[in-house]
Formats: C-alpha cells, structure tokens, sequence
C-alpha cells in the first residue's frame, strides 16, 4: 500500500491550503488585515502575557491557537445573545472589518485584530530559562499566579498585531516576523 504524505493530493479538502508558510512582517500582516471585508474564518496563533502577579519564573507567557471570525460586530454578537451592548468600542478606531487602531498618548500607533473567537487550543505557557530561550511549564505551577479567564457569553477579543506568530487566512499561511508594530 502507497501512502501519501503530500495532504493537498490525497485530501481534496486540503487542496486549497499553501503547504509552506510565507514569512510576513507585522506592517506586511496589517497590509493584508486592511483588505479584509466582512466577516471571515481565520486561524493564528499568538504569543500574549496573560494578567498576573509577580512570579517566582519572572514574566509568564501565553502561546495560543485561535480559530475565529474577523469583521464580528460585538454589539450584534452580544444582541444575539440576548445581551445589550450600547458601545460597540470603547478604544481604537476601526479601519477595516479586521483591523483597528489605537493612537497612543505618544504619537504612536498600535495595531489589533478584532475578532469573536470560536474556539481556542489548551494553552502552552511559557517562561524565560537561565539560557534566555523560552521554555514550557504546567500550568499547575503558574495557575496561582494567572487571573482566572472570565467566562463570556460572546468570547470577542482584540489580539495585538505584534503578539501574532502564525496566520492562516484564504488558504495562505504567513509566519509573522516580529517587528516593532
């Protein structure tokens, strides 16, 4: 018996999905997110640092899978749910359905990803090693120190460009280069 390694032959439903990821800059990823119209599926991953207290391991990380919808209005999201919303925003400046922009107090600018998350992988936490490389660490022994995650009926949140790893969108997959927006 043959067996293929190549997904996008054997697995029709794989055809349309780039077998090597492209590397992108963050400005690259906000050139592609200001395209974006309307609602649409896209998985990533983020590097984020999850509210805490002052560890023993020095600052705690968070490495992520998300699969959600980009251009989801939270107001909508929270009418169907039997919520009210009478803010849809209350920071940053919407310029496309995927991209918003907080002007900071400096001059600078930041960059979000809105988006309702559907559904997210068990996450990997992560701490800085004497060798300065990130290494992993159960959950057990960082729990005490995390803010519990708060329940939401419409789990909508804005993810920092910079905290992007991967991006898969329209059947391409990017790795994000880390740059300073």
């Amino acid at each position: 018996m043959n067996i293929k390694n190549d997904t996008t032959k054997s697995n029709p439903m794989n055809a349309n999905i780039s077998s090597k990821p492209a590397v992108i800059s963050t400005s690259r990823l906000r050139d592609i997110l200001t395209e974006v119209r309307g609602a649409q599926i896209l998985a990533f991953t983020a590097l984020t640092v999850p509210e805490q207290k002052i560890t023993p391991f020095g600052q705690v990380q968070k490495l992520t899978r998300v699969n959600a919808v980009t251009g989801a209005r939270y107001a909508n999201a929270m009418s169907k749910h039997g919520e009210s919303s009478s803010e849809e925003r209350a920071w940053g400046e919407r310029d496309a359905s995927a991209l918003v922009t907080k002007r900071n107090k400096d001059g600078t600018e930041a960059y979000y990803l809105p988006v309702q998350v559907n559904q997210t992988s068990r996450p990997l936490y992560l701490v800085k090693g004497p060798n300065g490389r990130l290494t992993a660490v159960p959950y057990t022994k960082v729990q005490a120190y995390l803010r519990p995650e708060r329940k939401f009926a419409v789990a909508y949140k804005d993810y920092a460009l910079k905290s992007l790893v991967t991006l898969a969108h329209e059947g391409r997959r990017y790795r994000i280069r880390s740059t300073s927006t």
